[in-house]
């Protein structure tokens, strides 16, 4: 573990399951009035083979390493940057031990509407994003072809797995600035559209969880996507931003962003109930800019799919997604 060993409890950073036994007991002070929990770097299933090796494999046919990221550039990317993450947020929860209790995820999802706590909503978020995102990686990967019902489903929405491949690809490809692409299960509602898997695109620490509560006049409410940095509103959008109401920003009279364009766009995608991420890479330039260099960004994107970790990917799709059905009701 790269934190130093302190007189004061340790918690892992995503759950007691990412953390050996030995680390789980609180270990108290002398001084009680300074008892606090720190957020930990959580370490990944093969960190010690990244560490040592980066994630790379050997090339059946070369025998020579097939990289996807060098140990330094590992090392760089997650390592000293989740460290970093969770220093920051340490940091900032210092005086708060109800938030000081809370995982990175709910932190994201709590305060993705409160534009005076953006600080901490960017902290907790890419400290859940990124450690998503490397979670997701392996040097071991199994072939999506031994997940058979996820892969008929993803077939199913994007016609073909290269299909999906070029979309997330190319869409990270074609993203000006830093955040994620996010392959997603999208859950709608009784009287929504159908429900399916969609490709869509996070900036800078944006979360790709949104969530749902009622407006005044009981009508269901909608989280949003945070593609925006909230810290550079002003107090009167700040207020307008963390109202559940559709449409509490907008400009002028026609396109995406007047009150009848923002109602379209509602309209189109159906009203999800809920999106359930099950894949992310990462467009950061402090992950490849090391190993790969700024001009071969298309390079970096096309080494991270032979390194998915579809048994990974699988675990997180829903059970709906992987029941589908065809047009005759049957299941596929």
């Amino acid at each position: 573990m790269a934190s130093k060993r302190i007189a004061r409890p340790v918690r892992a950073l995503f759950g007691l399951e990412s953390r050996p036994r030995s680390h789980l007991s609180p270990v108290h002070t002398t001084h009680p009035k300074q008892h606090r929990t720190l957020f930990t770097r959580a370490i990944l299933n093969h960190n010690p083979h990244y560490e040592q090796h980066g994630i790379s494999a050997l090339d059946s046919t070369s025998e020579k390493p097939n990289y996807f990221l060098s140990r330094e550039g590992f090392f760089l990317a997650y390592t000293d940057y989740q460290n970093h993450l969770c220093s920051q947020l340490n940091y900032i929860t210092a005086d708060d031990p109800d938030i000081q209790r809370m995982a990175p995820l709910d932190i994201a999802k709590q305060f993705q509407r409160d534009p005076s706590r953006a600080m901490l909503f960017n902290y907790g978020s890419q400290a859940y994003n990124n450690h998503f995102f490397f979670k997701g990686l392996t040097h071991i990967p199994r072939p999506l072809d031994d997940f058979a019902k996820l892969k008929a489903s993803l077939e199913h929405d994007f016609g073909s797995i290269q299909n999906l491949k070029n979309q997330m690809i190319f869409t990270a490809a074609g993203m000006f600035g830093v955040g994620y692409v996010w392959l997603v299960w999208v859950r709608h509602g009784m009287g929504g559209a159908p429900s399916g898997w969609r490709v869509l695109a996070t900036y800078n620490a944006g979360t790709p969880y949104i969530f749902h509560r009622e407006t005044e006049d009981g009508a269901p409410g909608r989280g949003r996507l945070q593609g925006k940095d909230m810290s550079n509103l002003t107090p009167e959008q700040a207020a307008a931003f963390q109202r559940p109401s559709q449409g509490a920003m907008t400009a002028g009279a026609f396109g995406s962003h007047s009150a009848g364009g923002r109602s379209e766009a509602v309209r189109s995608l159906g009203g999800p109930k809920e999106i359930m991420p099950v894949l992310c890479v990462s467009v950061w330039q402090h992950v490849y800019v090391r190993d790969y260099s700024a001009p071969n960004k298309k390079k970096y994107l096309e080494a991270w799919w032979r390194f998915i970790n579809w048994e990974e990917v699988d675990s997180l799709a829903p059970g709906q997604a992987k029941q589908r059905t065809d047009q005759w009701g049957f299941t596929r």
